[in-house]
């Protein structure tokens, strides 16, 4: 027993020291005295601590960094050419996508299910994509499993990836190359004032 403690001990230790070098660059996001590469440093070094988003320093880490990650995508306009700024918003966006979604995550999803939703209105192909994927993940793991109070926002959501998929299927081709996004089979939204399910449309074969 005496043998193993220490290592448990130290691997704690290890993530909370890396978190607490991390948490001074969560005010580099909402500083407007730092520069675009600054944040994208920052950005790069937040990306480079994934292994802490599977400790017990997931919750906190999200305390610390959530918010401004979100307020640096809704602080400044979606980028339509390949910019410095266009590159910084996309990177923020991986990271958001690659939280896992687990019941840690659960607090923050009605923020995350509103921001990937005016992403997919309003940013690039490419941001757009990457936001419906987070939508299509959430709804896998989160929720499917416990939809109280999340229904409204994923029914817009997918009212609106149904008009987007009628009118932009090459989008859904760059994200699925194998197939069409499907509700799963079990999903069943509401949307006012019909109750039955929403039909997704299947795209006719490509002559």
């Amino acid at each position: 027993m005496e043998g193993g403690a220490p290592g448990g001990c130290s691997a704690q230790t290890s993530s909370m020291a890396q978190l607490e070098s991390l948490t001074r660059l969560a005010k580099i996001f909402t500083d407007p005295s730092c520069d675009i590469e600054a944040r994208k440093k920052a950005t790069d070094a937040i990306k480079d601590s994934q292994e802490l988003w599977h400790t017990k320093e997931y919750r906190r880490f999200l305390e610390v960094f959530f918010e401004p990650l979100v307020s640096q995508l809704t602080s400044t306009p979606p980028q339509f050419e390949d910019s410095e700024l266009h590159k910084l918003r996309h990177s923020v966006l991986e990271v958001l996508s690659k939280l896992p979604p687990n019941d840690v995550l659960r607090p923050y999803m009605p923020r995350l299910l509103a921001l990937c939703l005016e992403l997919l209105r309003s940013d690039s192909q490419a941001n757009g994509v990457l936001a419906m994927r987070v939508l299509l993940d959430l709804n896998k793991n989160l929720v499917r499993s416990q939809a109280a109070g999340f229904e409204g926002q994923f029914n817009e959501c997918v009212a609106f990836i149904e008009k987007v998929y009628a009118e932009f299927p090459a989008t859904y081709s760059e994200a699925f190359s194998s197939s069409p996004p499907r509700l799963p089979s079990d999903f069943s939204p509401t949307l006012a004032p019909s109750p039955s399910p929403i039909p997704i449309p299947t795209p006719s074969p490509s002559p």
